[in-house]
């Protein structure tokens, strides 16, 4: 089995490298695992064109109520996350 890719994380506190599992669904529950940490979409909107494939929307952390907005860029693995 192959390795996953890393990707770039963009936060608040700073930029690290960790690995990222998405669960995109049209019904039910949408999620990205980033860090070993599960984050719900409550909305989003992803555009895919031949030269962009991202994903711009709000998350929350399991458990939590805080809504953090994520930016993800699947050509180029890095995803921003913030207020």
């Amino acid at each position: 089995m192959a390795e996953l890719p890393m990707w770039n994380v963009h936060t608040l506190e700073g930029k690290k490298e960790v690995m990222v599992i998405h669960g995109i669904a049209v019904y039910g529950s949408s999620w990205v695992l980033i860090d070993d940490v599960v984050y719900n979409f409550l909305d989003f909107k992803i555009n895919k064109n031949q030269e962009d494939y991202t994903l711009k929307g709000t998350v929350y952390e399991e458990g939590g109520i805080e809504l953090i907005n994520i930016f993800i860029n699947y050509n180029q693995r890095y995803i921003i996350l913030g207020k």
